[in-house]
């Protein structure tokens, strides 16, 4: 990927004596000033997502802690475009058929965290067929696409689809997730979860698509593999009961069952 010349600090992170330099100790004050203007998903007390080589993204933190994270390990990689803090794509126009979304070196960053995210998801097969069923008469699919086909479009257009007609920062599919970090983040019950749902959906526009409840959630982002599954542990927090150690009906470290 290319590195945008207002951006080349980032990978500027250590002097030879290993100390941050005074270039990237100033690029981490504009990232910090930028995404608590710009970024529309700032939680309560003004924190921001992180976007450090450990958090990536996924974790709300301070803007202190922000600053000390990226200072200790760096960006993660080829973050130059800041679009999970509010800075928009490059304006590149996406390419799909033909070109498939796995095949096309450097494509992937011209989609949406979102559709990335299902892309990723939906895996090269899905690249393929499009591949496939592009090749003739001008690029139209000929045929319907097949189940696999079909569900990737299904989670490609929650990804796509404004979480209510004008809204232009979220999605169905970015409603549903941004609730269930917070859930994850905070640990509030799936009571406060289901009121908390109802309460935003009935403050939007009629049109919204936002979730009704914590069932229909998590069930939109199945397809995703971001689903989760109970596994069982020892009661000392000696191991895990998975996979092969399913069966077992006492912890084989401490004998504890």
């Amino acid at each position: 990927m290319e590195v945008p010349d207002n951006r080349k600090w980032i990978d500027n992170r250590t002097d030879p004596n290993q100390e941050v330099t005074e270039e990237f100790k100033i690029g981490v004050l504009e990232f910090v000033e930028y995404a608590l203007e710009h970024d529309k998903d700032n939680i309560g007390g003004g924190s921001i997502r992180c976007p450090c080589k450990k958090c990536k993204c996924a974790k709300f933190q301070i803007p202190d802690m922000v600053k000390l994270h990226l200072c200790k390990m760096g960006f993660m990689s080829n973050y130059y475009h800041w679009t999970s803090h509010g800075e928009p794509s490059p304006p590149i126009p996406p390419v799909v058929v033909s070109h498939s979304y796995y095949g096309s070196r450097g494509r992937r960053e011209l989609f949406g965290n979102y559709e990335q995210l299902v892309m990723d998801a939906a895996g090269p097969t899905i690249g393929n067929y499009l591949e496939q069923e592009g090749q003739d008469e001008g690029d139209t699919m000929l045929e319907d696409p097949n189940e696999e086909a079909e569900r990737f479009f299904e989670m490609l257009k929650a990804a796509q689809t404004p979480l209510w007609d004008g809204c232009s920062k979220y999605s169905t599919l970015s409603a549903s997730l941004t609730l269930l970090s917070l859930k994850a983040e905070y640990g509030f019950s799936q009571g406060c979860f289901n009121a908390l749902a109802q309460f935003i959906g009935n403050a939007l526009p009629d049109s919204n698509t936002m979730p009704k409840n914590y069932y229909r959630a998590k069930k939109s982002i199945e397809e995703l593999g971001l689903g989760c599954s109970k596994i069982e542990c020892c009661p000392n927090g000696c191991m895990l009961y998975y996979k092969e150690d399913e069966v077992l009906q006492s912890c084989k470290i401490c004998g504890e069952e």
